[in-house]
C-alpha cells in the first residue's frame, strides 16, 4: 500500500556523545573546554507524532506510522538523550496545543526535534501547497481549501518562529517536496570537513541558526512498507543514526541525506527560513551499542566460496537444510517453507535425500524478548549460519545475525515477524553467496 507518509524532523543539534579513554561512553559533548560551555547551555527536546487512524473514509488507515514514530522516539531517547514526547493519531487542535506549548519551554540555545509520521496531501489547484493530514481532517471533497489540515506553508512559519536557534525538518511523505517553493534551488550536499577538529566543527555550527529539511521524495508518493515493519525511509533513517554512518565527526542531517541518497533516489535536502548559509544540524555521536543491538548488515563479502564447479541438473541447484528454529520453546515451522519458497525462485530445489545436495545449509536460531515500549513488543532472533559443500564438508560461509522484529500483539508474534523478514533476507544472501558465485 502506498502511504502518503509524512515525517517532520525539527531538531536542535543534539548533544554529542563521546568515548572516554577508548572504552567508556559519556553523555554530552566531548569534555573539552572549547565546546563544554556551548553544549551546557543547550537542552534537547523532541515531539514525536505518528498517525495510523483517520476518521474520513477517503484516508486509509496506515500500518506503520505509529510504529515508525515509536522507533524514532526510542532511538533519540536512548542513543541521543532527547527529552521526548509521543503523540499517537492526534487531532489538528491537539497538535497545535502541544506544539505551541514549546514556545514556553524552549530557550534560545536549545535544540528541538519534531517528527510527524502520517498521511500528507497536495493541492495543485487552489493553493499549490502540501498539507499534513490529521485524524479529524475531512475528506478533500468536503474541505477543498484544506482548512482541517495543516499546510506546509503555515507549518514552515511555525517552525521558523520557534525560539530555539537550531531547527531541522525531515519529511517522509507523499509530495514532501512541496514544503519549499524553491525546492529545485535548495537541493544541496554538504562537504566533509577534514581540516578542522570535531570540537571546532561543533562549536562553529552551534553558533548559527539552523533551518534545514530532509524529504524522502519530491512531488511523489512514498511507500508505507509491510504491516508491522518500519517504512523503507524510516528503516534507513534509523540505520544512519545507529551505526550506518561511521565518521570521526558528529552525525549531521546533511550526512544522513548523503547516506539516504545511496538508497533512496529521490531524497532531497534543503534549507528554509532564517537559516545561516553555512549552518549544520548536528545530531552528535550515539551512545555505545553492544554488538547485538547494532543494526544487522548482512555482509556477503565475508563469504569464502569454494571454486569447485557446481553440479546442476535441469531442476537447478540442489540444496539441503538442517534447521533448528526455536520460537520461545517451540519450533517455528513456517520459517523453512518461506525460505525454500524464496530460494526456489533462483532455481534451487531440495532433494529428499540430503546426500544428493550440492550444498548443506545449517541454521541454528533462538528467540529472546527485547523490550515493550508503549504497548509495542520487540523480540530478537539470534541465528547462526553455516554453509558447507555436502560432498567435501568444506565450510564456504558462516555468519551470526541478530534480527529484531516488532508487533503490537506480543513477543511471540514479534519473533515470528523477525523470522519472516529473515527468510526473505537470507534468500537474497544465499543467492549472492552460493548461486551467483
Amino acid at each position: 500500500m502506498i502511504r502518503c507518509l509524512l515525517y517532520f524532523l525539527i531538531a536542535i543539534p543534539l548533544n554529542i556523545f563521546a568515548q572516554n579513554n577508548g572504552s567508556e561512553y559519556t553523555r554530552g559533548m566531548k569534555i573539552v573546554s572549547k565546546s563544554e560551555s556551548v553544549i551546557n547551555k543547550s537542552q534537547k527536546y523532541a515531539l514525536i507524532i505518528g498517525s495510523n487512524t483517520y476518521n474520513a473514509p477517503s484516508w486509509s488507515q496506515l500500518n506503520n506510522a505509529e510504529y515508525d514514530a515509536e522507533s524514532v522516539y526510542n532511538t533519540l531517547n536512548e542513543r541521543y538523550d532527547f527529552e521526548c514526547q509521543l503523540l499517537k493519531s492526534p487531532t489538528k487542535k491537539e497538535l497545535q496545543q502541544v506544539f505551541l506549548s514549546y514556545h514556553e519551554v524552549l530557550k534560545e540555545n536549545d535544540r528541538f526535534l519534531i517528527y510527524v509520521a502520517g498521511h500528507g496531501d497536495y493541492d495543485s489547484k487552489y493553493s499549490k501547497d502540501g498539507f499534513i493530514v490529521f485524524k479529524d481532517s475531512k475528506a478533500v471533497k468536503e474541505d477543498r481549501l484544506h482548512e482541517t489540515y495543516l499546510s506546509y506553508g503555515t507549518f514552515k512559519d511555525w517552525l521558523d518562529a520557534l525560539p530555539a536557534k537550531h531547527v531541522a525538518l525531515v519529511l517522509d511523505v507523499c509530495f514532501g517536496g512541496a514544503f519549499n517553493e524553491n525546492l529545485a534551488k535548495s537541493r544541496s550536499r554538504t562537504g566533509v570537513y577534514f581540516e578542522k577538529t570535531a570540537d571546532d566543527f561543533i562549536v562553529q555550527k552551534l553558533k548559527h541558526p539552523t533551518r534545514v529539511y530532509l524529504t524522502s521524495g519530491a512531488l511523489t508518493p512514498v511507500m508505507d512498507g509491510k504491516k508491522g515493519r518500519l517504512s523503507p525511509f524510516c528503516t534507513r533513517f534509523i540505520e544512519a543514526l545507529t551505526g550506518g554512518i561511521t565518521s570521526e565527526f558528529p552525525i549531521t542531517l546533511s550526512s544522513i541525506y548523503q547516506y539516504l541518497n545511496k538508497n533512496i533516489s529521490e531524497a532531497v535536502y534543503g534549507k528554509f527560513g532564517k537559516n545561516y548559509p553555512t549552518s549544520e544540524f548536528i545530531f552528535g555521536f550515539a551512545h555505545g551499542m553492544s554488538t547485538e543491538e547494532k543494526p544487522t548488515y548482512i555482509d556477503t563479502k565475508k563469504a569464502t566460496v569454494s571454486t569447485s564447479p557446481k553440479t546442476k541438473n535441469k531442476e537447478g541447484l540442489a540444496i539441503a537444510f538442517n534447521t533448528n528454529t526455536d520460537l520461545f520453546g517451540e519450533e517455528y515451522t513456517a520459517f523453512l517453507p518461506k525460505l525454500k519458497s524464496e530460494m526456489s525462485t533462483y532455481k534451487c530445489y531440495f532433494p529428499e535425500d540430503k546426500s544428493n545436495a550440492f550444498y548443506t545449509i545449517n541454521i541454528q536460531a533462538t528467540t529472546r524478548e527485547y523490550n515493550n515500549p508503549y504497548g509495542n513488543y520487540f523480540s530478537y532472533v539470534d541465528i547462526e549460519i553455516s554453509i558447507k559443500e555436502t560432498y567435501s564438508n568444506n565450510e564456504v560461509y558462516s555468519n551470526v545475525i541478530h534480527k529484531k522484529g516488532g508487533s503490537r500483539k506480543n513477543y511471540q508474534v514479534a519473533g515470528q515477524e523477525a523470522y519472516n523478514e529473515l527468510a526473505e533476507e537470507l534468500g537474497q544472501l544465499f543467492k549472492q553467496v552460493i548461486i551467483n558465485n
